[in-house]
């Protein structure tokens, strides 16, 4: 199945397409997509958010929930406790000063850590 198709799926079970420069905060049930540029994504405590292509998302302060990169997508995750930030195919994942929570790559997908603690 093609990344567009999985997205046209996506979009008609209710998950919200983020655009380019915006602000997010998910929570529980909250479920944000990214196709394209740059959103971020401040003190998630639940839900979901994934970017797709060349997007990259932001995502700061995350204490639950799950951010995911697909493609050649970016996740920069700065100071996660908790909740979990996932790299797929040839996307990258840089997180910095996580003391909770989990950072994982997968398939082709980079990653890159600074600054970690305990759980590294």
């Amino acid at each position: 199945m093609s990344t567009i198709t999985q997205i046209e799926e996506m979009k008609e079970r209710g998950w919200k397409v983020v655009q380019d420069g915006e602000t997010i905060t998910p929570k529980e049930g909250d479920r944000f997509m990214v196709i394209e540029g740059v959103v971020t994504v401040e003190n998630q405590t639940g839900g979901f958010c994934k970017a797709y292509s060349n997007a990259t998302l932001n995502a700061t302060n995350q204490t639950g929930g799950v951010c995911s990169v697909y493609d050649n997508a970016t996740l920069n995750a700065t100071n996660q406790t908790g909740g979990d930030c996932r790299a797929y195919g040839n996307a990258t994942l840089n997180a910095t000063n996580q003391t909770g929570g989990y950072c994982r790559a997968h398939h082709n997908a980079t990653l890159n850590t600074t600054g970690m603690g305990a759980e590294d």
